[in-house]
């Protein structure tokens, strides 16, 4: 996957405010500014704060206003939990400054752009593959979307082929802290239990648990189970734990998607039979 040599044209010299919240945008723009140049100046929440201060050396959060104003270009995520992209957006859109929003998944796209039943759009729309790409022209069909791959697995391929060193019989677990949802048919702890029952009687040496970022430390209860081989993941980044393991489990994850990448197997634990991310990137179904 190449660079796209228009947006490499747009930002080229420019002062670009990128704004993000959840984890999975941040882990795209975070790796956007290192693959781009430009001058970046951020503002960022949530568990977005704590990647960007990983990722972005001398790293400085910014009031958001202060910030656009002081931008030729703003960037934004496309996050579902909270309203600091949409309001982005709109103080943008009041003081007729361009804003462009990366969708760095493949599902709820209208639901990230609305708030109080208003939909608000940026000026255009990024997307990282050509799956997100059929899926946002069918969306939304006003306004410019266009293919800008994916920087974080560009950047995650070339670090994986560094660190790789699969151990065959550890597999990872990935949360996606699906209880934000409140939905009780598909709760953290559900999944957790079909995992643990699918592997009974596997020949298996280690299981990590990675939580998602805004998970709490104590979100599993690992006391209630008797085997010793079940830990916590402490690594700050995913592909640290990635190469530790030869097989990845979760529901629904990205970090499934930059498994398969890396050259995982990976699996899908099915609750509720809806698949989000694409069947290309799942090689097996439980």
């Amino acid at each position: 996957m190449e660079k796209n040599k228009s947006i490499e044209k747009l930002l080229l010299g420019k002062k670009v405010s990128v704004i993000s919240y959840d984890s999975g945008g941040a882990e795209v723009l975070s790796s956007f500014t290192k693959h781009y140049k430009a001058k970046y100046f951020f503002t960022v929440g949530g568990p977005a704060q704590k990647i960007f201060e990983n990722k972005i050396n001398n790293f400085k959060n910014l009031p958001l206003t202060k910030n656009i104003d002081n931008s030729d270009i703003v960037i934004t995520g496309t996050g579902l939990d909270s309203d600091l992209e949409y309001e982005a957006i709109k103080y943008c859109k009041k003081n007729n400054k361009k804003v462009f929003s990366y969708i760095d998944h493949w599902i709820n796209y209208k639901k990230r752009f609305i708030r109080g039943n208003k939909l608000l759009l940026p000026n255009e729309l990024w997307v990282g593959d050509n799956d997100a790409k059929k899926i946002a022209k069918k969306n939304f069909k006003k306004i410019k979307i266009v293919l800008v791959p994916n920087p974080y697995w560009i950047q995650s391929i070339n670090n994986f082929k560094k660190i790789k060193n699969n151990v065959s019989n550890t597999i990872l677990f990935v949360s996606s802290n699906n209880d934000r949802s409140n939905n009780k048919r598909i709760n953290d702890q559900v999944i957790f239990t079909k995992f643990l029952k699918y592997l009974k009687n596997k020949d298996i040496k280690k299981i990590i648990i990675r939580r998602h970022p805004s998970e709490k430390n104590n979100k599993f209860k690992l006391k209630f189970y008797k085997k010793k081989f079940i830990k916590y993941d402490n690594n700050k980044n995913l592909l640290s734990s990635l190469s530790s393991c030869s097989k990845i489990f979760g529901h629904n994850s990205m970090a499934l998607v930059l498994g398969k990448l890396c050259g995982l197997d990976t699996f899908h634990i099915n609750i509720n039979g809806k698949l989000s991310i694409p069947k290309k990137f799942i090689d097996h179904i439980i």
